[in-house]
């Protein structure tokens, strides 16, 4: 399975990138311009982003906005709710707010900075992504 980590932070990116690689293939992306590029590239591919983990406070295009682009091209492309892309939002907003915008977007998670990674693990394992040996 392909997996993107939009995050701007390079220290943060790197920790998500070494702790995601269990999961599969990581790609490492520092924001939503660059998110959304790497998605359409290969959004008619085999080979798609099955996980998406997405930091909301990032230059060029926030994660709320990247959020929207794709599921706007998942639902232009008819591609149905149970075959999307997962997204995890990380971010160190933790208001109502934000959280409903979000969750009305269709997201797998939402984890407040700093990520506690056993508490990803176990998202990650309820959403269906198993750990590769």
């Amino acid at each position: 399975m392909r997996i993107m980590i939009v995050e701007d932070d390079l220290y943060s990116r790197k920790i998500m990138l070494k702790f995601m690689e269990r999961y599969g293939t990581c790609s490492g992306v520092r924001d939503g311009l660059e998110a959304v590029a790497a998605f359409m590239e290969v959004a008619e591919t085999d080979d798609y982003f099955g996980l998406v983990l997405l930091d909301i406070f990032m230059p060029n295009i926030d994660g709320i906005q990247t959020l929207r682009i794709i599921r706007d091209y998942e639902e232009n492309k008819g591609i149905s709710k149970d075959r999307r892309t997962v997204v995890v939002m990380m971010t160190a907003i933790n208001d109502q707010k934000t959280i409903e915008d979000c969750e009305s977007l269709g997201i797998g998670g939402y984890f407040t900075k700093p990520i506690d990674l056993n508490e990803l693990g176990l998202r990650l394992q309820a959403l269906g992504f198993d750990r590769q040996p």
